[in-house]
């Protein structure tokens, strides 16, 4: 009879000792989840636009790209944010007509919504104002009597 008691009371005890035993781990049990990110960022400047490579592999058609569960690439500068429902290898971005500094960010979204790490560079189009400020100096030929001494036969350019 008292081993009955003993083994209810002990019973008993280890059932009030772990009620609450996952009472702390409620504030960690949300878990985020990360869809796979762009391993690499290069950016190339042309006339109010860039390129953005987004990968090592180099430029591959956007169904042959894998990245985990990521399905929709997401780009960021300024305030614009350009969603494509596709994965790409690189970006080709216009409409740059200010010549300032421009960050781009850019990350992947899963169906869930869940983003990746954004891979983050900044870059500086040429504009018209760059186009207009080029000034071009002409070649110079000098001469003597005897011979040509130097012929520049390529301008030297020079932004004013």
């Amino acid at each position: 009879m008292n081993r009955k008691i003993y083994l209810g009371l002990l019973l008993l005890i280890a059932i009030m000792s772990c009620s609450k035993m996952y009472d702390n781990a409620e504030k960690y049990a949300g878990e985020v989840v990360y869809p796979g990110k762009y391993d690499t960022i290069i950016g190339r400047i042309g006339f109010e636009r860039v390129e953005i490579d987004l990968m090592k592999a180099g430029r591959i058609p956007a169904s042959q790209v894998k990245l985990g569960k990521a399905v929709k690439t997401i780009v960021e500068y300024d305030d614009k944010k350009i969603v494509l429902d596709t994965l790409a290898s690189w970006l080709n971005i216009k409409d740059l007509k200010v010549s300032k500094l421009y960050r781009f960010r850019v990350y992947t979204q899963d169906d869930q919504g869940n983003v990746s790490v954004p891979q983050q560079i900044a870059l500086i189009p040429y504009t018209q104002t760059d186009l207009s400020n080029l000034v071009i100096t002409s070649p110079q030929a000098l001469t003597s009597p005897s011979a040509a001494i130097y012929l520049a036969c390529q301008p030297y350019y020079s932004v004013a």
